[in-house]
């Protein structure tokens, strides 16, 4: 199945949540940023493979102000930490093309390396907003589920659907065709199962 839709910006959440996953492995207790191994490569003797900088141990810097040099899952004294997406911006491909199809070109690089151009992120006119705290507020007051008429509620979500497309609907009206997660479970036979 193909979508026009791909994320261009994430605007992270400012306080972090804990994670309900358990963690992965106990003998990392502190890891923030992101860590980048550099791999020698074979064609240009000197420069690293995964970021096309010298290998040099001068170069090696961290660049603490950019927030794209931190990861979005934290591990803070053996607990791991994320920090949710508040505000998506997707870019949305013209005329229901599939994804980066149509606005975003391939090139290679002087090694021979095949890149997409990343100009598409700034298609203004192309962008659609996706801010979760108002579609949570949204499904909390007005979404009902399709099956049972319950409400949508903390650890018992209304977000199930079983097609691709919805009827648009106008932000002061609830979503229709979505339940609860088990309530789609309840509700299919059990020779599909």
């Amino acid at each position: 199945m193909h979508d026009p839709m791909t994320v261009a910006h994430e605007i992270r959440r400012p306080w972090p949540q804990r994670s309900t996953l358990p963690a992965a492995s106990s003998d990392v207790r502190w890891r923030i940023r992101l860590h980048h191994e550099h791999f020698a490569d074979e064609q240009h003797p000197g420069i690293c493979g995964g970021c096309d900088q010298p290998m040099d141990s001068e170069n090696n810097w961290f660049p603490w102000w950019k927030p794209s040099s931190y990861m979005s899952h934290w591990r803070l004294a053996g607990r791991d930490y994320y920090w949710p997406s508040m505000i998506t911006i997707w870019h949305n491909e013209p005329g229901g093309h599939d994804g980066l199809t149509v606005c975003s070109r391939r090139y290679q690089d002087k090694r021979g390396k095949w890149h997409r151009t990343k100009s598409w992120r700034w298609h203004i006119h192309h962008w659609s907003f996706q801010i979760l705290p108002l579609q949570h507020l949204r499904r909390y007051l007005l979404t009902r589920c399709e099956i049972c008429g319950g409400k949508s509620r903390k650890g018992h979500v209304v977000n199930f659907s079983n097609s691709w497309s919805n009827p648009k609907t106008h932000f002061w009206q609830g979503e229709v065709g979505l339940h609860h997660g088990d309530c789609d479970a309840r509700s299919r036979p059990d020779d599909l199962t």
